[in-house]
């Protein structure tokens, strides 16, 4: 609904800037629409041609994604083909969607802007709102039309175009969120299968960006959600009321939007939950253009049912676990040696994730030559912050598989200890 607002707004604002009866009484605070567009006329400009060229892109996106749906199941032996290219105009088709949903909400609250800061205004009561909307009765946006003014008080009325331009910011937080989270999804898939530590690590701080800033989105949809739900049904029951003559076979249906939840099986139970309540909503808007005859209204509410229905916000959670690089390998034993003067005992590798089993071959003062080893590889060498010298055998996978290379070096003649490390931390185990 807010994504259609602007030529209301606007005419609005004709009627306003027209009228004689305001030029006497504005007051000073109050801002007239060349004020208001002044101060964000470069910007409010540009949103203007940005949001067409992205309303004319989703539909060439959307006349390419119907042809692909044909082409499909005209062509089945093209179906994977056809099918990736589906996938692929979809998701540009989202994103233009979702880009063309912020704009539109940037360019309500330089409009709403001008609205809330007149209705503010002390010097404009009731009638002079009435004025103002005499000829904005059948619009597409419920909280512009006359019987609104003039059944509500101006302070109810302020109220309602309040929690109307929290709901755009809602929307926008929506869009976003979305946004964040199909980044995320498609973020991760590409994180499991990078190879280059340095490139993973990138990706995986910019996948822990994405989510921590969805949890602060949540948050924020939450708190004004619920706001704005309580103040619109508050003010919906009451014209509803008088619309109806208190008619109890005819209801509003309650809108209940709980405590936050405990997170489960969503993303967000908050943004999981959103569409049921908004379509709730919705259907009480719908009702209340209905009883005033308003068939451009429900028209549009319409609209906006079938686009929250359309949109799927039941976000599945995405594991966004730190992968680990640890090479395993077992012991083995090479001839000639893997390790000389010339070709040194690699370091051990600080492995900051995962599990890996490995086993001490011996601890030392100092440093020592990698014959003592003779041909056992793979090994690594590790110095404690006291000084004390490790070496290492192996980076065993499986605990049983760590258990019988200790068996395997004892029948050898090594007195081999058992270490587990976890996540950057060592534990000597029992090698039985």
């Amino acid at each position: 609904m807010m994504r259609i607002i602007c030529p209301i707004v606007k005419a609005l604002f004709r009627w306003v800037c027209v009228l004689p009866l305001f030029s006497a009484v504005s007051p000073a605070g109050a801002q007239t629409l060349e004020q208001t567009l002044a101060l964000h006329s470069g910007e409010y400009d540009s949103l203007i041609r940005r949001q067409e060229v992205l309303r004319l892109r989703a539909d060439s996106l959307g006349r390419v994604e119907m042809m692909l749906r044909d082409s499909i199941a005209l062509r089945p032996d093209q179906r994977n083909r056809l099918g990736l290219k589906l996938l692929d105009t979809e998701a540009e088709l989202f994103d233009v969607r979702n880009r063309a949903g912020i704009i539109g909400g940037q360019i309500n609250n330089i409009e709403l802007e001008w609205v809330a800061t007149n209705l503010n205004s002390v010097a404009w009561d009731r009638q002079q709102l009435s004025v103002i909307l005499a000829n904005l009765k059948d619009v597409p946006n419920l909280i512009y039309n006359s019987y609104f003014a003039r059944h509500l008080s101006p302070a109810d009325y302020t109220t309602l175009v309040e929690a109307q331009r929290r709901e755009s910011e809602v929307d926008g937080h929506l869009s976003e969120f979305l946004s964040n989270y199909r980044s995320i999804d498609r973020g991760v898939r590409s994180y499991l299968s990078e190879t280059d530590r340095p490139a993973a690590d990138s990706m995986y701080a910019s996948l822990l960006a994405l989510s921590v800033r969805n949890v602060e989105l949540a948050d924020s949809i939450y708190g004004k959600w619920k706001s704005l739900v309580l103040t619109k049904m508050m003010i919906y029951d009451k014209l509803f009321d008088t619309i109806t003559g208190c008619d109890t076979s005819r209801r509003l249906r309650p809108v209940v939007v709980p405590e936050v939840p405990v997170p489960g099986y969503y993303a967000s139970e908050i943004v999981s939950a959103y569409a049921g309540q908004k379509q709730t909503l919705l259907y009480n808007e719908r009702l209340l253009a209905e009883s005033l005859g308003y068939v451009t209204t429900v028209d549009s509410l319409a609209g906006v049912y079938m686009r929250i229905d359309d949109t799927d916000y039941n976000t599945s959670i995405i594991d966004i676990r730190e992968k680990s690089f640890i090479r395993y390998e077992g012991i083995l034993f090479s001839s000639p040696v893997k390790y000389t003067r010339r070709r040194p005992i690699p370091d051990w590798p600080e492995f900051s994730r995962g599990t890996v089993y490995t086993l001490v071959l011996g601890t030392f003062a100092g440093e020592q030559k990698p014959s003592l080893f003779k041909d056992i590889y793979p090994l690594y060498h590790r110095v404690d912050s006291d000084g004390t010298h490790f070496y290492y055998a192996g980076t065993i996978e499986e605990l049983q598989t760590a258990k019988s290379a200790v068996e395997r070096l004892v029948t050898m003649g090594y007195d081999p200890q058992l270490v587990m490390w976890h996540n950057g931390r060592s534990r000597v185990l029992d090698r039985r």
